[in-house]
C-alpha cells in the first residue's frame, strides 16, 4: 500500500514537473518561429509546383518498372516452362 502511494506521487510529480516545463518551452518556441525567413507567396508556389512534378515523374517510373516486372514474371517466365 505504502507503495503504491510513492507511485503515485512520483508519477504526479513527473506530471507536474512536464506542465511547469511546457511553458518555457513554447515561448522559446515562440520566440525561433519569429526568426525564421519564411517564404513569399511566389516561391511557396514554385516549391509546390516542382515538388508534384518531381512526385508524379517518381511515380511513373514506378508504374513503368511495375508493369515491366509483372510483364517478366507474370507472363514471360511463367510461359517458359509450358
Amino acid at each position: 500500500m505504502a507503495t503504491d502511494a510513492v507511485r503515485h506521487g512520483s508519477w504526479l510529480q513527473s506530471v507536474r514537473a512536464t506542465f511547469a516545463r511546457t511553458g518555457p518551452f513554447l515561448r522559446e518556441v515562440q520566440i525561433e518561429l519569429k526568426k525564421v525567413s519564411w517564404p513569399d507567396r511566389r516561391q511557396l508556389i514554385d516549391a509546390t509546383r516542382t515538388i508534384i512534378i518531381v512526385v508524379l515523374v517518381i511515380a511513373g517510373l514506378i508504374a513503368i518498372m511495375d508493369l515491366f516486372f509483372q510483364v517478366v514474371f507474370v507472363n514471360f517466365i511463367p510461359g517458359l516452362f509450358k
